[in-house]
């Protein structure tokens, strides 16, 4: 293979390549280092909604997937990152009404799906993807009820769900997933992994 034709043709196809390189070097790059990925925090950003709403796509849904599959959980997700969503969790969390408020929160909306699913008459094999989702919520439910923080590896196994089900499960109950000094413990909101020394 030619290397200067290759180079060549991408500097044609990415003109912006080079481009955000070097803006990025102009302006310089902040070097304070975080811990942990907040997704409470991050789902607020729609790059990182688009990624659960992918994740979530691949691991639920088999390849005979339908484009009505994504927008369902793009809607799913938009739901649960809405300002008044969040709002009315705080507020009820505050009140003592809703105690487990983001799994609750999923299910409910889960639930208004599948209603409407089977309202419409659609097949089953429409609604059982989130069926799917809703037993493993029940599940991550359980677990996190005894426990502040795991490693993937203990939830997948305590659990019973592989962990490409259980990342953007974990990233959409908005839990904190420690990258550094704790790596690779997912802590569910509220909860540290200092309590594990």
């Amino acid at each position: 293979m030619d290397e200067k034709k290759l180079h060549s043709l991408i500097d044609q196809i990415s003109e912006d390549l080079s481009y955000v390189i070097r803006e990025v070097g102009k302006r310089g790059v902040s070097e304070s280092a975080l811990d942990a990925d907040d997704f409470q925090v991050l789902l607020s950003r729609k790059e990182f909604q688009d990624l659960v709403v992918g994740e979530l796509y691949e691991a639920y849904f088999l390849p005979e997937r339908h484009e009505s599959d994504w927008q369902l959980l793009r809607e799913l997700v938009t739901i649960l990152t809405s300002a008044r969503i969040r709002e009315f969790v705080a507020l009820s969390a505050v009140g003592g009404i809703i105690g487990r408020s983001a799994f609750e929160v999923l299910r409910a909306v889960i639930a208004q799906i599948t209603t409407q699913m089977n309202k419409a008459k659609l097949p089953f094999s429409k609604r059982q993807p989130f069926q799917e989702m809703r037993k493993d919520i029940d599940g991550l439910e359980d677990y996190f009820r005894e426990n502040g923080c795991a490693r993937i590896v203990e939830v997948e196994s305590s659990t019973g769900i592989p962990r490409e089900k259980l990342y953007p499960l974990l990233k959409l109950l908005g839990f904190t997933h420690y990258r550094r000094q704790h790596a690779c413990y997912w802590c569910k909101p509220g909860a540290t992994p200092l309590k594990l020394l």
